[in-house]
């Protein structure tokens, strides 16, 4: 999923707020409808996006949709027992959807409304059937805002429904009140982010529940303080948890985000220390705490301390970075630069973050820190346990980001205001002393050829302008700082100029474009391939290796010739497979001593293996009649072949295959294991393919006669197919007489919707099996859930299980069954036949075949005709039975029953009278044998 990033200008919304009831707005931003009408569409299709608020950035979707509720803790990873809190642009929204049974709204909130609204501070309402359980968490309560940000108000009246929006960040991580903070933890996972400039608290909205209990409670400080509340009337006994009083059954079922989980916490282990007021001790303190941290272990520290403190503690390895607090009175302020810093340094993936305490002037702002805390500083033992785990964090920024709808121009911006608005979130702006400097030329050129040689591109990636891949840059590389600066930028175009100067434009193409009035460089087209030789020929350059440095100097000493780019071209494109595959059969070859010694043994092995003039009799034999067998070309359709064998001087005979692409066809899934035999073609998304038709008309050979001077003749004449109509259930058995082999493919209840009836278990067991055979084998095909069952069958009907046989299923292009049609836990890619016997059976060829047949999968139930030719050989020429088949599984030498037959179909003149003794108000006629038969 790409992610699209829209800019609206938050002063540009006006809003009449002389009556909360419904407020209207106007704006003078062109791309407002345009964008708010585009979030309408995403949230009315139960998606998910982010949007700023005064606090900080909301991850929004529909208040009043379960599904669009449970994408929320999805997208979040949020556990899901904290409910969310529900945000409103009006009182009358107020009262149609969270109101409906109540006249007003309760009066000890009234004076609140009308003194914090719009603003930082939820209210606790009684849960109305109109909210999901997901948004409560199944609390008898419902936390309900009415936010103040020009944006947010506008959407949610545009969308005219509430919004439940929580901190759009992934739970646990440090709030975003910047776009490139949700884009952080939430690229590729929502559709939008609207994006409105930093927030203006930076400090989640204060909890108030004044409904529960005689007294009312602050749940969660925020952004309106307990000083502020306390001063209004009937709130003179505010209480605030987790500091006036805890309760722990309040914890374990939580009636606001906040009160169980610690969150908002940064990769990075957090310590908070107090200083005190005397600077020149503190700095002692700080300085003990940073050198103990990094004895014990830790290659990182990250310092955040207020803007008064000059402690100047960094070394010359840059091991330690140091942020700055604001110390200004106003919390929403430190609260700001304090998320900003803890974002920051762990971007720079430090392993600790030393925070200095904050005074206790607000009590969100406090709580706020503690929920960052991570752990205490503790033993040396648990740091050396821990050390190696800060060692493997991992770039987030690995996809690519679609940005629209008023994104940025650099050449219509001053420098000035490329800093203040593209550097926002870097570590400079959050005033780190020990930021890196600007990257150079060389260093770009790194960059580039590192980010095309990530596999995150493709042709279609092209053609990209610098100032896009500048953007990209920084994402990618987000510990590395790129600024968004004109200086920044010739720097990247100018490394661009010089690897397509250096190695040319067949591997890197540039050019220069007039865009918006300016010149920018646009590059459109790049041979990954190539590129990848030319990085290792970089980075073996910088190498001490003296034979990776002697293949560079190899690959370049062409640098200067005036026939350069061709060399280039040839020494990339040559391939030393070839060479290496030589070298590798040239070692592999025995020596003159060992064809000597294995001589003998080799002439032994072949002889041993060597079949006999029976194994060939008996081989041509069972080899099929008309010789059709035809196999499947291994590369699948007629145009992979024709790649794969270009120096081949004869056509390809072997079946292919042709894609059946739909409009719901996702290629990026690869192929359905069932190709065109799919039951769900028509939703299917996977790629099915059918035969191709095209090929050349396949003439069969005729096969020689077979020798008479066989081992053993079986019979050259069976009678035709014969089969019955009937339910299997009530028929008499004892017409059918006696049986060399029966196979049953029964319809067991297996809970799935099936094109047939099924039986049920007492069913199976009742039937009368045991009338058609004195002595025999039966083939009972049985499914995971019948295995068991199948086996209680046999013994009820008076068989010993003597063997098993296992159907490994595949495709048309023999390849195994991955998306099976059965299987609760895992897809079912087999299916197994147990084998009884009875009695003592004679004349039976006992160990031609195997117990495992492979076989492709065909209609629902289907067997694969494989099994056939194994009875046959096993018992050729006897009678045999099948029950619970189909017009396809007639044969001849069989008798079939089932209920999806053809009428009666009988030779046997025996079997007809009994028959229609049987069943005379039904009676069936002899069939005559065919002439030719």
């Amino acid at each position: 999923m790409n992610t699209q990033i829209s800019f609206l200008d938050p002063n540009s919304f006006t809003f009449f707020d002389n009556d909360l009831e419904d407020p209207q707005f106007t704006t003078t931003d062109p791309n407002a409808k345009e964008v708010l009408e585009n979030a309408k569409k995403l949230l009315s299709e139960n998606q998910v996006i982010a949007i700023p608020t005064e606090t900080v950035y909301g991850l929004a979707s529909n208040a009043l949709c379960s599904e669009a509720i449970q994408k929320i803790y999805i997208v979040k990873n949020r556990p899901l027992d904290n409910p969310l809190i529900v945000h409103i642009s009006s009182l009358k929204m107020l009262k149609k959807f969270l109101l409906p049974n109540l006249t007003e709204i309760p009066k000890i909130y009234e004076s609140v409304i009308k003194k914090f609204w719009p603003g930082p501070l939820t209210i606790l309402l009684p849960k109305p059937e109109s909210i999901p359980l997901e948004v409560t968490c199944n609390q008898p309560t419902v936390a309900v805002r009415f936010p103040s940000h020009p944006i947010a108000r506008a959407l949610i009246s545009t969308c005219e429904f509430p919004l439940a929006a929580p901190s759009a960040n992934a739970s646990g991580k440090p709030s975003p009140t910047l776009a490139s903070h949700v884009w952080t933890d939430l690229n590729c996972k929502i559709p939008l982010i609207i994006d409105g400039g930093q927030c203006n608290f930076g400090v989640e909205s204060t909890v108030l529940d004044a409904i529960s209990s005689k007294d009312p409670i602050i749940l969660r400080p925020g952004g309106v303080t307990f000083e502020a509340l306390v001063k209004i009337p009937g709130f003179e006994n505010l209480k605030v948890y987790n500091k006036d009083f805890i309760d722990k059954k309040l914890e374990m079922t939580p009636t606001t985000p906040g009160m169980k989980y610690r969150h908002y916490s940064p990769n990075a282990k957090v310590v908070l220390i107090d200083l005190g007021d005397d600077r020149i001790k503190s700095r002692t303190i700080l300085k003990r705490e940073v050198q103990r941290i990094k004895n014990g272990g830790a290659n990182k520290i990250g310092i955040l301390i207020l803007t008064d403190n000059i402690m100047n503690i960094q070394n010359n390895e840059n091991d330690v970075l140091e942020s700055k607090i604001s110390s200004s009175i106003h919390p929403e302020q430190v609260a700001k630069e304090l998320f900003k810093g803890l974002r920051c340094l762990d971007e720079h993936k430090v392993d600790y973050i030393v925070v200095e305490g904050i005074p206790e002037m607000n009590e969100g702002l406090a709580q706020q820190m503690e929920n960052s805390e991570k752990t205490k500083l503790t033993t040396l033992e648990e740091l050396k346990r821990n050390r190696d785990k800060f060692k493997f964090h991992k770039n987030r920024f690995k996809k690519q980001t679609k940005i629209t709808n008023g994104s940025s121009d650099l050449s219509n911006k001053t420098i000035s205001e490329c800093t203040s608005t593209c550097r926002s979130d870097t570590l400079s702006s959050a005033t780190v002393t020990a930021g890196p400097r600007e990257p150079s030329c060389i260093v770009y050129e790194k960059l580039i050829l590192s980010y095309f040689t990530s596999d995150l591109h493709n042709i279609n990636s092209f053609p990209l302008e610098s100032y896009d891949m500048l953007k990209r840059l920084a994402v990618w590389k987000s510990d590395f700082h790129i600024p968004f600066t004109q200086a920044s930028l010739k720097n990247l175009e100018m490394a661009l100029k010089n690897l397509s100067n250096a190695w040319g434009p067949n591997i890197i193409s540039v050019k220069e474009k007039n865009i918006g009035g300016g010149k920018r460089l646009i590059v459109e087209e790049v041979d990954f391939r190539k590129l990848n030789a030319v990085k290792l020929i970089e980075d073996s350059l910088e190498s001490d290796d003296p034979l990776s440095l002697e293949k560079s100097l190899q690959l370049t000493t062409h640098l200067n010739n005036t026939n350069k780019k061709r060399k280039i071209d040839k020494i990339l494109d040559n391939d030393d497979d070839n060479e290496l595959k030589e070298i590798n059969e040239l070692l592999a070859k025995p020596s003159f001593k060992d064809l000597e010694e294995s001589g003998p043994l080799y002439d032994l092995c072949v002889m041993l293996n060597k079949k006999s003039s029976r194994d060939k009799l008996i081989i041509e034999m069972f080899r099929s009649t008309n010789n059709s067998f035809r196999e499947f070309c291994v590369y699948g359709t007629k145009a992979d072949c024709q790649k794969k064998r270009r120096k081949a001087t004869k056509a390809c005979k072997r079946l292919h295959f042709r894609p059946m692409l739909r409009h719901h066809t996702d290629l990026e899934l690869g192929d359905c294991s069932y190709l065109n035999t799919c039951h769900r073609m028509d939703t299917c998304k996977y790629v099915h393919y059918e035969l191709d038709e095209e090929d050349e008309k396949w003439t069969y050979v005729q096969r020689k006669q077979i020798p008479p001077a066989v081992v053993f003749v079986p019979p050259t004449k069976v009678l035709p197919p014969q089969w019955i109509n009937c339910d299997v259930r009530k028929f008499d058995f004892s017409v059918l007489g006696k049986f060399t082999v029966i196979m049953a493919d029964p319809p067991w209840d297996i809970h799935m919707t099936l094109p047939y009836g099924t039986m049920t278990d007492d069913e199976m067991k009742d039937m009368g099996i045991s009338t058609l055979q004195d002595e025999g084998l039966l083939f009972l095909w049985v499914t995971g859930r019948a295995m068991e069952l199948g086996r209680e069958c046999l013994n009820i009907w008076g068989y010993d299980r003597a063997d098993e046989l296992v159907w490994i299923k595949t495709n048309q292009l023999q390849r195994l069954i991955r998306t099976g049609r059965t299987g609760h836990w895992l897809n079912h890619s087999k299916e197994h036949c147990l084998v009884g016997i009875k009695g003592y059976p004679e004349d039976l060829n006992w160990g031609l075949d195997c117990d495992v047949l492979v076989g492709e999968v065909r209609e629902t139930s289907r067997k694969p005709d494989e099994i056939y030719g194994l009875i046959d050989r096993l018992a050729p020429g006897t009678r045999k039975l099948e029950i619970f088949g189909r017009q396809h599984n007639t044969r001849p030498g069989w008798i079939t029953l089932g209920n999806q037959l053809d009428d009666v179909r009988i030779y046997e003149p025996e079997l007809v009278a009994r028959f229609n003794a049987r069943y005379p108000e039904k009676p069936c006629k002899l069939t005559q044998l065919p002439p030719d038969w």
